[in-house]
């Protein structure tokens, strides 16, 4: 009788425990089967990949940008005076550092261009016109 009483209590308590941890096969919501992961912005990561020379089919190159005179690496700081102005206009401030005669839009096709820009865009809140 005691062992009956034992093994009652301890199927209970077993079970009050696994529904307490999340269920039979579950954890701590860590595996939960509704989870889905966020979308992919596939333009943002292909720009992200042009500009940093991770496509195959695409020649890698430094670009550099006109920052106050003179030619500095892309960043958030040299592409600051730019922000909110016309795609275009920025296109043609944006050129490859190793030779400052030849520009950005020689290197890549307006699709890239634009993908580069996107990314651009994206990444530092630019808010580029069309």
């Amino acid at each position: 009788m005691l062992f009956r009483l034992a093994l009652l209590i301890s199927v209970l308590f077993s079970s009050t425990l696994a529904m307490a941890s999340g269920g039979y096969g579950g954890g701590y919501g860590g595996s939960s089967s509704s989870y889905t992961p966020p979308p992919v912005d596939e333009r943002y990561e292909y720009g992200k990949a042009l500009f940093k020379g991770r496509v195959r089919n695409v020649k890698s190159v430094k670009l550099c940008m006109d920052y106050k005179g003179k030619q500095k690496k892309m960043s958030k700081k040299t592409l600051k005076p730019y922000k909110g102005r016309n795609r275009d206009e920025v296109i043609s401030k944006i050129y490859v550092c190793n030779s400052s005669d030849t520009a950005f839009t020689d290197v890549f096709k307006r699709s890239e261009q634009l993908d580069i820009l996107y990314y651009f865009n994206k990444r530092y809140k630019l808010k580029f016109n069309k």
